[in-house]
């Protein structure tokens, strides 16, 4: 009788589970990379345009083992893009990421890079570094979570004086909100009302 308790009890037991360790810059890039489109918010909310994003990496050693291509164009003109960039990722340490934004040079020559199958090599002295305007992010279990320093990138559209993004990733979606301000601190640029939503559509 007590031998059968003890089989029972050991039957119930539970299994400890296995601890799932994710590669952080891994799961980033894997978050940042494909094709999103701000379609479903721009459907309801007029003051939001529908915007497609692209990204996909890139060999460029010079700058690091993890490079992004990233394309935003508006949807219904995705031949014109009117952002075109590279993000360099890095591991800062204790579940922190950093995306280095680079504008390009002869950016024409880009256009539609992420529709290739092969990727695409590239010397270092195509782009140059927006100093100040790295965003840091920090891993929560699902996504990303970050934003950039306070007044540190600077920016003259519309006679802004510097420029301000907040970013949120998960598997399936990207937010962005993107702000430009003037020296007084008022709002020159950007969405007004919250960030742009751009949901996985590859």
């Amino acid at each position: 009788m007590l031998l059968s308790l003890f089989v029972f009890a050991c039957s119930e037991a539970e299994t400890p589970e296995k601890e799932i360790t994710v590669n952080v810059m891994e799961e980033f890039e894997r978050q940042l990379t494909g094709r999103f489109t701000s379609e479903e918010q721009a459907n309801i909310d007029m003051n939001y345009y529908a915007v497609q994003l692209h990204a996909c990496a890139v060999d460029v050693p010079e700058l690091g083992d993890n490079v992004l291509y990233i394309e935003q164009a508006l949807v219904d003109n995705v031949s014109s893009p009117y952002r075109q960039r590279f993000y360099v990722l890095s591991d800062l340490g204790d579940d922190w990421v950093r995306s280095e934004i680079y504008t390009l040079d002869n950016e024409d020559s880009f256009i539609g890079l992420c529709n290739d199958s092969e990727i695409a090599s590239f010397s270092a002295d195509v782009a140059t570094l927006k100093d100040g305007c790295h965003v840091d992010l920090q891993w929560d279990g699902t996504g990303f979570t970050g934003q950039t320093e306070e007044s540190s990138c600077p920016s003259d559209m519309n006679g802004a004086s510097y420029a301000t993004s907040i970013v949120e990733t998960t598997p399936n979606q990207i937010t962005s909100w993107d702000q430009g301000w003037d020296a007084q601190g008022n709002q020159v640029w950007g969405a007004v009302a919250g960030a742009y939503v751009f949901n996985r559509k590859e």
